[in-house]
């Protein structure tokens, strides 16, 4: 189920035009909207026909297998890795 909905408003006359003012509704209790909060939501903030395509139910994001290691900073002009020198015979 969605996490959260969103959709634009008008912009107020205070803000300067250049500013997008979005509705953004989610559950106090940190859980997934139910389809009657979904369609609460729709009633009274609907979709405008001219809306981006990110307007609406922002579905819940999972993961999707193991983490993958951050790589470390290193100082520019060191390697990212350091080797083992080779051995001698």
């Amino acid at each position: 189920m969605a996490s959260a909905y969103t959709t634009p408003i008008p912009t107020p006359p205070a803000l300067p035009a250049h500013l997008r003012v979005h509705v953004l509704v989610m559950r106090d209790d940190g859980r997934d909207l139910t389809p009657e909060d979904i369609a609460a939501a729709q009633a009274t903030y609907p979709v405008p026909v001219t809306a981006d395509a990110d307007a609406g139910v922002i579905g819940k994001t999972k993961p999707t297998g193991k983490a993958r290691a951050k790589a470390t900073a290193t100082k520019p002009g060191k390697p990212a890795t350091k080797r083992a020198a080779a051995k001698r015979p």
